[in-house]
Protein backbone atom coordinates (compact mmCIF):
# COMPACT_ATOMS: atom_id res chain seq x y z
CA UNK A 1 0.00 0.00 0.00
CA UNK A 2 1.39 3.80 -0.87
CA UNK A 3 0.48 6.70 0.33
CA UNK A 4 1.10 9.91 -0.89
CA UNK A 5 3.96 10.49 1.18
CA UNK A 6 6.06 8.32 -1.21
CA UNK A 7 5.41 10.34 -4.05
CA UNK A 8 7.04 13.93 -2.62
CA UNK A 9 10.14 14.04 -4.76
CA UNK A 10 13.84 14.79 -3.08
CA UNK A 11 15.43 17.36 -3.66
CA UNK A 12 17.48 17.21 -6.76
CA UNK A 13 20.67 17.54 -4.94
CA UNK A 14 20.29 14.71 -2.70
CA UNK A 15 19.07 12.60 -5.33
CA UNK A 16 22.48 13.39 -6.85
CA UNK A 17 24.80 13.10 -4.40
CA UNK A 18 22.97 9.38 -3.63
CA UNK A 19 23.74 8.83 -7.18
CA UNK A 20 26.99 9.60 -6.93
CA UNK A 21 28.36 7.48 -3.93
CA UNK A 22 26.18 4.52 -5.91
CA UNK A 23 27.74 4.91 -9.08
CA UNK A 24 31.48 4.70 -6.75
CA UNK A 25 30.49 1.90 -4.98
CA UNK A 26 28.07 -0.54 -7.43
CA UNK A 27 29.38 -1.63 -10.83
CA UNK A 28 26.08 -2.30 -12.23
CA UNK A 29 24.54 1.39 -11.13
CA UNK A 30 28.05 3.14 -12.49
CA UNK A 31 27.16 1.63 -15.88
CA UNK A 32 23.63 2.20 -15.73
CA UNK A 33 24.23 5.86 -14.95
CA UNK A 34 26.90 5.77 -18.11
CA UNK A 35 24.41 4.21 -20.53
CA UNK A 36 22.06 6.57 -19.32
CA UNK A 37 24.57 9.57 -19.84
CA UNK A 38 26.00 8.85 -23.33
CA UNK A 39 22.57 8.06 -24.56
CA UNK A 40 21.37 11.71 -23.03
CA UNK A 41 24.29 13.46 -25.24
CA UNK A 42 24.74 11.20 -28.18
CA UNK A 43 21.59 8.95 -30.73
CA UNK A 44 22.21 6.32 -33.03
CA UNK A 45 24.80 4.40 -30.82
CA UNK A 46 24.89 0.54 -31.06
CA UNK A 47 24.98 -2.08 -28.29
CA UNK A 48 29.33 -2.47 -29.56
CA UNK A 49 29.52 0.95 -29.63
CA UNK A 50 28.02 1.86 -26.26
CA UNK A 51 29.53 -1.15 -24.77
CA UNK A 52 33.05 0.40 -25.76
CA UNK A 53 32.32 3.83 -24.66
CA UNK A 54 31.55 2.54 -21.27
CA UNK A 55 34.73 0.50 -21.21
CA UNK A 56 36.00 3.98 -21.32
CA UNK A 57 34.76 5.52 -18.85
CA UNK A 58 34.23 2.44 -16.32
CA UNK A 59 37.09 0.07 -17.75
CA UNK A 60 37.27 -3.35 -19.84
CA UNK A 61 35.18 -5.54 -19.42
CA UNK A 62 33.08 -3.63 -16.84
CA UNK A 63 30.05 -5.80 -18.74
CA UNK A 64 31.67 -9.46 -17.84
CA UNK A 65 33.48 -11.49 -20.29
CA UNK A 66 31.16 -14.26 -20.36
CA UNK A 67 27.32 -13.17 -19.71
CA UNK A 68 27.91 -9.56 -20.91
CA UNK A 69 25.25 -9.82 -24.01
CA UNK A 70 22.83 -10.59 -21.05
CA UNK A 71 24.58 -7.78 -18.68
CA UNK A 72 24.13 -5.48 -21.59
CA UNK A 73 20.02 -6.25 -22.15
CA UNK A 74 19.24 -5.80 -18.53
CA UNK A 75 21.12 -2.94 -18.08
CA UNK A 76 19.52 -1.32 -21.66
CA UNK A 77 16.45 -1.89 -20.39
CA UNK A 78 16.64 -0.37 -16.74
CA UNK A 79 18.06 2.75 -18.45
CA UNK A 80 15.19 2.64 -20.81
CA UNK A 81 12.63 2.06 -17.96
CA UNK A 82 14.67 5.56 -16.36
CA UNK A 83 13.67 8.17 -19.94
CA UNK A 84 10.29 6.66 -19.93
CA UNK A 85 9.75 8.15 -16.17
CA UNK A 86 11.16 11.07 -17.29
CA UNK A 87 9.22 11.09 -20.39
CA UNK A 88 11.54 9.97 -23.16
CA UNK A 89 11.20 6.95 -25.45
CA UNK A 90 14.45 5.09 -25.99
CA UNK A 91 13.92 3.12 -28.95
CA UNK A 92 16.57 1.03 -31.29
CA UNK A 93 16.67 1.56 -35.59
CA UNK A 94 17.83 -1.53 -37.40
CA UNK A 95 18.23 -0.53 -40.33
CA UNK A 96 18.44 2.86 -42.41
CA UNK A 97 20.99 5.65 -42.53
CA UNK A 98 21.47 5.88 -38.93
CA UNK A 99 21.16 2.84 -37.09
CA UNK A 100 21.67 2.41 -33.42
CA UNK A 101 19.38 3.43 -30.15
CA UNK A 102 18.09 6.95 -30.01
CA UNK A 103 15.54 9.19 -28.53
CA UNK A 104 12.45 9.61 -30.18
CA UNK A 105 12.14 13.35 -30.93
CA UNK A 106 15.53 14.42 -30.09
CA UNK A 107 17.88 15.80 -32.61
CA UNK A 108 21.37 13.14 -33.37
CA UNK A 109 23.48 15.18 -30.62
CA UNK A 110 21.82 16.58 -27.41
CA UNK A 111 21.46 21.05 -27.92
CA UNK A 112 24.61 21.78 -25.44
CA UNK A 113 26.59 19.23 -27.73
CA UNK A 114 25.82 21.24 -30.87
CA UNK A 115 26.20 24.54 -29.14
CA UNK A 116 29.93 23.61 -28.20
CA UNK A 117 30.52 22.60 -31.70
CA UNK A 118 29.56 25.14 -33.09
CA UNK A 119 31.43 27.43 -30.90
CA UNK A 120 34.51 25.64 -31.39
CA UNK A 121 34.01 25.39 -35.16
CA UNK A 122 33.58 29.36 -35.04
CA UNK A 123 36.98 29.29 -33.11
CA UNK A 124 38.78 27.67 -36.42
CA UNK A 125 41.03 29.95 -38.49
CA UNK A 126 40.87 29.11 -42.03
CA UNK A 127 45.02 30.42 -42.21
CA UNK A 128 45.55 27.87 -39.26
CA UNK A 129 43.95 25.19 -40.90
CA UNK A 130 46.02 25.63 -43.96
CA UNK A 131 49.32 25.89 -41.89
CA UNK A 132 48.02 22.34 -40.72
CA UNK A 133 47.60 20.99 -43.55
CA UNK A 134 51.53 21.65 -44.65
CA UNK A 135 52.92 20.01 -41.69
CA UNK A 136 54.83 16.46 -42.34
CA UNK A 137 53.04 13.64 -40.90
CA UNK A 138 55.39 12.67 -38.61
CA UNK A 139 54.81 16.19 -36.45
CA UNK A 140 51.23 15.62 -36.76
CA UNK A 141 51.66 11.87 -34.98
CA UNK A 142 53.46 13.26 -32.39
CA UNK A 143 50.95 16.18 -32.01
CA UNK A 144 48.01 13.62 -31.78
CA UNK A 145 50.02 11.30 -29.02
CA UNK A 146 50.55 14.79 -26.97
CA UNK A 147 46.88 15.37 -27.19
CA UNK A 148 46.21 11.70 -25.87
CA UNK A 149 48.76 11.76 -23.20
CA UNK A 150 47.15 14.79 -22.17
CA UNK A 151 43.80 13.72 -22.10
CA UNK A 152 44.65 10.86 -19.89
CA UNK A 153 46.81 12.90 -17.27
CA UNK A 154 43.28 15.02 -16.76
CA UNK A 155 41.18 11.84 -16.65
CA UNK A 156 43.81 10.21 -14.39
CA UNK A 157 43.61 13.48 -12.13
CA UNK A 158 39.91 13.53 -12.38
CA UNK A 159 39.82 9.86 -11.24
CA UNK A 160 42.21 10.57 -8.39
CA UNK A 161 39.65 13.43 -7.18
CA UNK A 162 37.89 12.76 -3.88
Amino acid sequence: MTTSLEHIPIPAEARDALLEDAVKRDLTTARRHSLFQILWRERYLNRGQLISRVDQILGKDCFGRKAWEDTFYRDIRAVKNAFQRSGFDLKYLRAGKNPGYYLEGQPILHEVLIRRLKGALNELDDQQCKIYGEIPPAQKFFQAISMIESGRRAQDIQKAKP
